[in-house]
C-alpha cells in the first residue's frame, strides 16, 4: 500500500511537471498571405488567350459566333488598356487554345496550366449557345393577333489561370420581333435571319467585353515559375509585357490543389515564400534573383511589389 502511494506522488510530480513546463524556443513566422501584400498592378500587360470560336451548326449561329467574337476583340482593343488580347489570328497564338472544348471541367486544369506556364494571366471563351423562334398571341378579343420572335442565348466565361477557376460566367439572352417571313424560314431550316439580329449581337458583344476588362482588371497581375537554377528564378513572362530589371516581386506558393464536386481540379493561393529581383529580361521569359532562403519551385507565382 506504501508503495503504491509512492507511485502516486511520483505520477503527480511529473504532471505537475509537464502542466508547469514552458518551451524555451518557439519559432515565429510570418507568413502573409496574397491578401496582405501591398501589389502594384497596372505596371505590366496582362495577356489573356481566346478561344477560337466553336463551330455551331447552320450559318445563322455561325455567322452570329463570328460577330460576337469580333466585337469582344474589338472592345478589348478599344477599351482594355493594360490587357494584351490574343486570338487565333496572331503568329505568336499558342496551339494549346485550338481545342476550345479543353475549357470544360475538368480538362480546365490542365489546359489552364498550360497557359500560366506559356505567360497567360487568363483564359476566354465567347459563343452562342442556342437560337430559336416562337409565336405568341397579343391583342384581345377579335384584335388578336400572333406575333413572331426570335431568341439567341450567348456566353462568356473567364478563368484565371493561376487557380484553374472561372472569374466571369455569363449568360445572356436577347429577344427581337422579327416578322411571319423571317418566322418560317428559320423554322424551315433555312437560318437566314443575321442581318435581323446584327445590332443586338454586337450591343450584347460590347456589354460582356466591359464586363470581362472590369473582371481582369480586378484580379493582380502575376508571373508563374518555370525554372529555379542556383539561387536564380525564371518566369514566364517577358518584355513584351513590361517587365524589366530592377523590379520587386514577392512569390506565393502556387501548388495547393484542391478538388471540385463535379472533379474540377482549382489551385488555392498559399503564403509568401520570398522575394525576388528582376536582373533580366527577353522577349518571354524572366530571369530573378533570390532576396531571401526562399523554398520556391516550378508551379509558384509571383506579382510586383508597390
Amino acid at each position: 500500500m506504501h508503495r503504491f502511494a509512492q507511485m502516486g506522488i511520483v505520477w503527480l510530480a511529473v504532471l505537475l511537471l509537464v502542466a508547469c513546463a514552458k518551451p524555451q524556443y518557439v519559432l515565429e513566422e510570418e507568413r502573409p498571405s496574397l491578401g496582405e501584400v501591398k501589389v502594384r498592378d497596372g505596371g505590366s500587360l496582362r495577356q489573356v488567350a481566346m478561344a477560337a470560336p466553336t463551330a455551331p451548326p447552320g450559318s445563322f449561329l455561325r455567322q452570329t459566333s463570328d460577330l460576337l467574337a469580333d466585337q469582344i476583340m474589338a472592345t478589348f482593343q478599344s477599351r482594355g488598356k493594360g490587357i494584351r488580347l490574343l486570338t487565333a489570328r496572331e503568329d505568336d497564338f499558342t496551339a494549346l487554345m485550338v481545342r476550345p472544348e479543353l475549357l470544360a471541367a475538368p480538362q480546365r486544369f490542365d489546359l489552364a496550366t498550360t497557359a500560366r506556364l506559356a505567360g497567360y494571366q487568363h483564359l476566354m471563351q465567347s459563343q452562342v449557345m442556342d437560337a430559336r423562334v416562337f409565336e405568341q398571341q397579343k391583342g384581345i378579343w377579335w384584335f388578336r393577333k400572333p406575333r413572331y420572335y426570335m431568341t439567341v442565348a450567348f456566353s462568356l466565361d473567364v478563368i484565371d489561370t493561376f487557380t484553374a477557376a472561372k472569374v466571369l460566367s455569363r449568360v445572356v439572352e436577347e429577344t427581337i420581333r422579327i416578322d411571319v417571313n423571317s418566322y418560317e424560314a428559320f423554322r424551315s431550316g433555312s437560318q437566314s435571319l443575321f442581318g435581323a439580329m446584327e445590332k443586338s449581337v454586337r450591343g450584347i458583344g460590347r456589354r460582356l467585353a466591359r464586363e470581362a476588362i472590369d473582371t481582369i482588371r480586378d484580379t493582380h497581375w502575376k508571373a508563374a515559375v518555370i525554372g529555379i537554377d542556383d539561387g536564380m528564378v525564371t518566369f514566364a513572362v517577358g518584355r513584351t509585357v513590361g517587365v524589366r530589371p530592377g523590379d520587386r516581386w514577392a512569390v506565393f506558393e502556387g501548388r495547393r490543389i484542391v478538388t471540385g464536386a463535379d472533379g474540377a481540379r482549382f489551385i488555392v493561393p498559399g503564403y509568401r515564400l520570398g522575394t525576388v529581383e528582376v536582373v533580366a529580361v527577353d522577349e518571354a521569359q524572366t530571369r530573378a534573383r533570390l532576396l531571401d532562403d526562399a523554398a520556391i519551385q516550378v508551379g509558384d507565382f509571383a506579382v510586383p511589389l508597390k
